[in-house]
């Protein structure tokens, strides 16, 4: 005997299940990070050593306004 005739389209499709997991993983992954990116900001902890966009005018170790020019003037102003 036959089995009965099935239609196509019917039925559980893995494939489709698979790639709406794959992006509620990806949502949870995004929120966790952004919650992430936030306590971090909240809690006021330094940003990470080598992101230059962070980094205030001046703080490339030239000497500016607050600087002394020579480490003679340094010694002087410590002296003070």
């Amino acid at each position: 005997m036959l089995d009965p005739p099935t239609r196509a389209g019917t039925g559980l499709n893995v494939q489709n299940l698979a790639y709406a997991a794959q992006w509620w993983i990806f949502g949870l992954f995004a929120v966790g990070l952004w919650w992430r990116l936030v306590r971090d900001e909240a809690a006021g902890r330094p940003p990470v050593p080598g992101d230059e966009d962070d980094e205030a005018p001046g703080d490339d170790g030239a000497p500016g306004d607050d600087a002394p020019a020579t480490a003679d003037a340094g010694r002087v102003a410590r002296a003070r």
